[in-house]
């Protein structure tokens, strides 16, 4: 009982380590600003519309707020 405990608890912090290493990246990003008001994203908003690149890493593109 005491190994699956401990077997259960080290998938655990396998998966959360897994998925906290993009959403970090991403959230270093998206704070990037570029163009007028704008923010660098991979996929863009309903509400924005995509300028290009403007000064954004790669893979990412400029989504600005529309008016």
């Amino acid at each position: 009982m005491e190994r699956l405990g401990f077997t259960v608890f080290v998938l655990l912090l396998l998966l959360s380590a897994v998925q906290a290493e993009p959403a970090a990246d991403d959230a270093e990003v998206q704070s990037w600003l570029c163009g007028y008001k704008g923010h660098c994203r991979r996929f863009c908003y309903i509400q924005e519309y995509v300028v290009g690149y403007d000064g954004c890493p790669r893979r990412y593109r400029c989504c600005v707020l529309r008016g």
